[in-house]
């Protein structure tokens, strides 16, 4: 597989793990999980495809932060279909629906996630004027 093709897979996986968050955000739990876990699946397509050591590790961050995010809006569905009065759990931050060690992972991941986009993305001094 090409690596535009490994890109693609992770383009695809992007665009349905920010279609899970507003779900999530819009209270549409069901299809926020069903989201997060089609872009678990195309970021993990990604990762076998890719080509580099660094790729492979950027699609398996990704990846691990949709399978952790699904699994955290599940539970907090779960807590607001059980719950007398759902609404405190439906308003929650996803955060406490994840133990201590997912939340630093997340937390560890999307920090080097950002930082690699920002190194991608970044415009070359010398075309911005500096030296």
């Amino acid at each position: 597989m090409a690596n535009m093709d490994v890109v693609e897979y992770y383009k695809r996986g992007h665009e349905a793990y920010y279609d899970a968050e507003e779900h999530r955000k819009n209270r549409d739990f069901e299809n926020a999980v069903y989201r997060y876990q089609v872009a678990r699946d195309h970021f993990d397509t990604a990762k076998e495809w890719a080509e580099n050591e660094e790729a492979r590790r950027f699609c398996y961050e990704a990846r691990e932060i949709a399978r952790i995010y699904s699994e955290a809006t599940e539970d907090q569905m779960f807590r607001v279909d059980r719950a007398d009065d759902g609404s405190q759990y439906e308003t929650a931050d996803l955060q406490e629906f994840m133990d201590s060690d997912d939340q630093t992972t997340v937390e560890e991941y999307e920090i080097r996630g950002t930082a690699a986009l920002e190194r991608r993305t970044r415009i070359p001094s010398w075309l911005s004027g500096g030296e």
